[in-house]
């Protein structure tokens, strides 16, 4: 079931390529010549699905040169690719090496970059027909769009939640906040992706878009040029995992997180949830019936190293960038400096309630949202338990 769900989802996209369907245009605002745009896109090339940009006006077009890289990074098993068409972008500022933090995308409908409400540009959802719609187990609806600006060209796809009114649909505006209902949503449309990589950026972890959506990619087992990966898995799915009590860590790997099979539906639950209360930025990654969460240090959404923000595909060790300088020199060593300026210590996770304790070690209190109390780790201020 699982792979037919998969490869439905990577034959509509070869389909809307093949039409002509894949493609963003929008104006140029610093043409010298008004009436300039940009159109973005995935043609079908010769069987292909592959990537296009070209610039017109009233009196001229022009194809825009690209062609995307990708090698692997030199004593590592991380994927650095080039990708110039995502340089095209608009609102693409000026690389920026620093570290910081980014202004969060502005809440509210009125405000949201996927227009949800009303349509503005070619990049409002609304101008987008879905690929397939989904109902899940817990009557969740969820439309499945292309992403604009896609990382894979043979497919990048946003889930969506959409709301039934009759024959009537619309995209309800919904934060890009998870709650215990769209996390088993999630986990149940990971166990229906065969070969496919699903995942969540929270806000000031590479959310661009304050409403709630999971990207989903299929995993590749190889590079552009054919070039296998190693057993077929990225650096996350490589790395060694210790025991943390009644959880596993990541270890030997440039940024800290825990690994969950994803069986462990309240466990991921639980800690998801945790980390939004605290207010902690993270990535959830999910793929091969298991998930990683990534906890991330707000201060340093933005890394010195790199010119883009680091988000989900990165910390699988896709580090994707439009920057030629990054893509011919990055290393190991710039890796590891990036990802350990973002990442918590196994104390400072046991410290705000990621806790190690064994079973029976600690109760998980009612009024709190996993809040250990009586074990490893300060109890929350508002615990009824709290001595």
């Amino acid at each position: 079931m699982g792979c037919a769900y998969t490869e439905n989802f990577l034959q509509a996209w070869c389909n809307l390529a093949e039409r002509g369907q894949i493609k963003t245009v929008y104006p140029v605002r610093e043409a010298i010549h008004s009436g300039t745009q940009v159109e973005i896109g995935i043609e079908n090339s010769s069987g292909n699905a592959k990537y296009y940009a070209k610039e017109s006006s009233p009196s001229h077009m022009r194809r825009l040169d690209g062609e995307i890289l990708e090698r692997f990074v030199e004593g590592t098993d991380f994927v650095v690719q080039f990708n110039p068409f995502r340089g095209y972008r608009p609102g693409t500022n000026k690389p920026e090496f620093r570290d910081g933090t980014e202004n969060a995308p502005k809440p509210g409908a009125e405000n949201c970059r996927f227009e949800c409400q009303e349509t503005k540009s070619d990049l409002s959802l609304l101008k987008r027909d879905p690929l397939k719609q989904v109902l899940l187990k817990n009557n969740g609806r969820y439309n499945l769009y292309y992403n604009a600006f896609p990382i894979e060209e043979t497919g990048h796809f946003l889930y969506v939640p959409v709301e039934r009114n009759g024959i009537k649909e619309s995209l309800p505006h919904i934060a890009q906040v998870l709650t215990e209902i769209s996390i088993e949503d999630t986990l149940e449309l990971c166990d229906n992706s065969t070969d496919s990589i699903l995942f969540f950026n929270s806000i000031h972890a590479g959310a661009t878009a304050d409403h709630f959506h999971i990207q989903m990619i299929p995993h590749l087992k190889t590079l552009k040029d054919g070039t296998p990966l190693r057993d077929g898995k990225y650096a996350l799915e490589r790395a060694a995992r210790g025991e943390y009590g009644e959880r596993k860590i990541l270890e030997d790997y440039p940024i800290r997180g825990l690994f969950y099979s994803n069986e462990d539906k309240a466990k991921i639950s639980q800690d998801i949830l945790h980390l939004q209360k605290k207010g902690i930025p993270f990535n959830w990654i999910l793929m091969g019936g298991n998930s990683y969460l990534l906890p991330r240090k707000k201060e340093f959404e933005r890394v010195s190293e790199f010119s883009n923000i680091l988000a989900s595909v990165e910390c699988l060790g896709k580090m994707v960038t439009s920057d030629r300088k990054i893509y011919d020199e990055l290393t190991k060593e710039s890796i590891h400096r990036a990802f350990g300026k973002m990442s918590y210590s196994v104390e400072e996770l046991r410290g705000f309630g990621i806790s190690s304790a064994a079973s029976g070690d600690y109760d998980v209190c009612g009024n709190c949202v996993i809040r250990w109390c009586g074990g490893a780790g300060d109890p929350c201020s508002d615990c009824p338990h709290k001595s």
